[in-house]
């Protein structure tokens, strides 16, 4: 395997079939099964990058998903002839290049908010755990329980009424 090698699955669920991942290690550092085709393409004819793009886009995984075959419903598969056959237009080497950084931006964006989500989500548990068991406790905040100032009551309409 080299880095920027295209991996496709040619077997998996029917809404699986296909799936395509970029390998991005050590050359000849890692090995794949049988039930993957490694699509290994030509730096000349087309952006490694804008290839995986084009092998993940819907079109595709509906081709792939259409020419799936297969004895068990539960594991279709697809040949290396069709991944070999798939359409795929190549634009400019230009725009394959400008679309692959745009990739990168996004992919990059999308792994921070995945960060972010996941410190987000820790942060929540962290607080809820803290609070069911009693190592935190929760105030109403801005009322005072003892004088009662500061509570807000509706009086009809629109308008709230301080009591004091």
């Amino acid at each position: 395997m080299r880095s920027g090698d295209i991996l496709v699955e040619r077997a998996n669920t029917l809404e699986l079939v296909g799936t395509a991942a970029m390998y991005q290690g050590h050359e000849n550092y890692a090995i794949f099964p049988d039930l993957m085709v490694r699509v290994r393409p030509s730096p000349k004819a087309v952006e490694p990058r804008y290839l995986l793009e084009f092998l993940r886009h819907t079109p595709t995984r509906s081709y792939y998903r259409g020419n799936a075959r297969g004895t068990s419903g539960s594991m279709p598969k697809i040949s290396q002839s069709i991944i070999k056959n798939t359409p795929v237009p190549v634009a400019s080497r230009a725009a394959q290049q400008h679309c692959s950084d745009a990739f990168r931006r996004v992919d990059a964006k999308l792994r921070g908010e995945y960060a972010k989500r996941s410190a987000l989500r820790a942060s929540f548990d962290s607080l809820l755990h803290n609070l069911m068991t009693g190592k935190i406790r929760v105030t109403p905040t801005g009322m005072d329980l003892e004088s009662k100032t500061h509570l807000v009551r509706p009086i009809g309409g629109d308008r709230m009424e301080e009591d004091t």
